[in-house]
């Protein structure tokens, strides 16, 4: 899914977040032969009624006047009327994405994935989360939804919008949040009410590697995806869990990348698959999407990362650190799923 509105979504020169990462993957795609692997197809900006099936009509009022009027949502997130019309589209992309998937039983690929944003509120370069809102589209058709949230930051906005939803599992794997924005998404928080126990947050220590990541997708991830039972799938994340990302601290490599979108395809067991692309802040983000999106997609794929990465990612007491978070993890869940 594309469109060249997708660029409407930035915050000017010099921020981390760079609108033209969206033109440019399709691109990257085409440099590297597998152009032809994929059907770039287009959307058109959704109506404010999909919107509001996540956020509060209130809150969307307030982005509407804070683009007129100039003003943010948070420290770190400016509105403009072009990144709401960005979002816009972005979040067509999605539910457009979620309906060719279960329709044609696809794996579709698209540029979004802003769960930093709540019901009542936006943060975190988020400020509508069409996660939520192609998940709640599924929801709305009888389908049971598998949200895999692999990105370096932990995804608060998804997780409070679904606390209490338990035909929806929401997995995140994230960098320890003692350690990096949002500071959320801890073992202990497993949902509430009818959906206590399908909220599962994986923190994983500071410089996780490969090795690490493998041990909790075998651990935790995988058993208890099983175990769901999803119709459709939704991964969202990108490249910052590269160890070369200038805004995290973990130690993947884009073969680690890769590992993950292979497992997420794994996962699915061939059900629809919608896989949303947007993180990622250093010159590894498009060799790191591109690595997702083959592994998401069965390509055949085989890359090194150009240089060395650093040392502590190879440290085997990582393993232990990472060991005694998923016996945790299972000690929290163990009333809900089997291990």
């Amino acid at each position: 899914m594309h469109s060249p509105n997708f660029s409407l979504y930035g915050f000017g020169p010099g921020h981390p977040f760079d609108p033209e990462r969206f033109d440019r993957f399709p691109e990257y795609l085409k440099e590297k032969g597998a152009g032809e692997r994929f059907e770039i197809i287009g959307v058109e900006k959704a109506d404010w009624e999909i919107i509001e099936s996540v956020h509060e009509p209130e809150y969307l009022e307030r982005l509407r006047t804070l683009a007129k009027i100039g003003g943010m949502v948070s420290p770190d997130t400016p509105v403009s009327s072009s990144l709401i019309e960005g979002a816009r589209y972005m979040v067509s992309a999605a539910v457009k994405g979620m309906d060719i998937a279960m329709e044609n039983g696809w794996n579709v690929i698209t540029m979004g994935g802003f769960h930093h944003a709540g019901p009542d509120y936006g943060e975190g370069f988020c400020i509508i989360n069409d996660v939520a809102i192609a998940a709640k589209h599924a929801l709305s058709m009888g389908k049971k939804v598998l949200i895999l949230d692999i990105d370096a930051h932990q995804g608060n906005g998804t997780m409070d919008i679904f606390w209490e939803e338990p035909d929806v599992l929401f997995i995140s794997i994230h960098q320890d949040p003692r350690t990096i924005y949002p500071g959320r998404g801890f073992i202990r928080d497993i949902g509430g009410g009818d959906g206590k126990g399908y909220t599962v947050n994986i923190p994983m220590p500071r410089f996780s590697g490969d090795r690490q990541y493998a041990l909790a997708f075998e651990e935790i991830i995988v058993p208890i995806s099983e175990q769901f039972g999803a119709d459709v799938v939704i991964t969202n994340g990108g490249s910052d869990p590269h160890y070369d990302d200038p805004l995290t601290d973990l130690g993947i490599t884009l073969k680690g990348l890769n590992y993950m979108g292979r497992m997420a395809r794994r996962i699915s067991k061939g059900r629809p698959m919608l896989n949303m692309l947007v993180s990622g802040y250093g010159r590894m983000t498009m060799p790191g999407w591109y690595a997702l999106a083959a592994g998401f997609s069965g390509m055949e794929w085989d890359e090194d990362d150009h240089w060395d990465r650093p040392s502590w990612a190879r440290d085997e007491r990582m393993d232990d650190l990472t060991k005694a978070i998923t016996d945790a993890i299972k000690k929290e869940l163990k009333d809900y799923w089997s291990f």
